[in-house]
């Protein structure tokens, strides 16, 4: 074998293992993108415990894991879920639960005051004034913080003894971590993510997500 001829082999063995490196990669990203179709095991069963708003007989439920803090789950909420919670109100059963993102440091704050405004029975409320008012909290320091959730705490009009006991408490806590681990085990590694009686989908537009919803109630009739 000459020398040219082999490193002609060469760099066409080289080409070859990158296209290949290249096109796994691609195949990774494209299928982690995509909402998966299979029911995931850690959202198939609702329990008491849950966050919950509308009937609990509803035969459409849609489970959503957020982080207060994350400015795409604001985003969605403003936009989108807090008009379809609004619109399609005891017809579709809302599910929240927490996923708090590494890095969003009053994300677990945020997350222990809405359980703990939960265990006075305003946990929708609290979550509607953290994802309101999220950039103004967002960017606080612990004790402004406080602060900040105190007020809303009294606004909903809550006992603030009880208050502060819940939103540091083991229990409250591990409720978030219950969230948390829920959506590892289905498979959540980014929020919002949404499930729609058990699968994955994806929001969309307002008009597409009440779409998908819509086909949702029309296929459970």
């Amino acid at each position: 074998m000459t020398k040219n001829n082999y490193a002609m082999i060469l760099w066409v063995s080289v080409v070859a293992a990158l296209l290949l490196v290249a096109g796994g990669m691609y195949w990774i990203v494209k299928t982690g993108s995509q909402p998966t179709n299979m029911n995931a095991p850690g959202v198939s069963e609702i329990t008491a415990d849950d966050h919950i708003l509308g009937k609990a007989d509803s035969k459409v439920t849609l489970l959503e894991f957020a982080d207060f803090q994350c400015p795409a789950c604001g985003e969605f909420y403003n936009t989108a879920l807090k008009r379809i919670e609004s619109e399609y109100k005891d017809r579709v059963r809302f599910v929240y639960r927490n996923f708090p993102i590494p890095g969003h440091l009053n994300g677990p704050a945020a997350a222990y005051a809405a359980g703990a405004a939960g265990l006075q029975g305003k946990f929708f409320e609290m979550a509607d004034e953290l994802f309101v008012n999220q950039a103004d909290w967002s960017t606080e320091d612990g004790a402004a913080m406080q602060k900040t959730l105190d007020s809303y705490a009294q606004a909903l009009g809550l006992s603030m003894d009880k208050f502060h006991a819940d939103e540091g408490s083991q229990a409250v806590k591990d409720k978030v971590d219950k969230d948390y681990q829920s959506g590892i085990k289905s498979g959540v590694n980014g929020t919002p993510t949404l499930f729609l009686n058990g699968k994955q989908v994806s929001p969309g537009t307002y008009d597409e997500f009440k779409r998908t919803i819509d086909a949702a109630l029309a296929a459970s009739s």
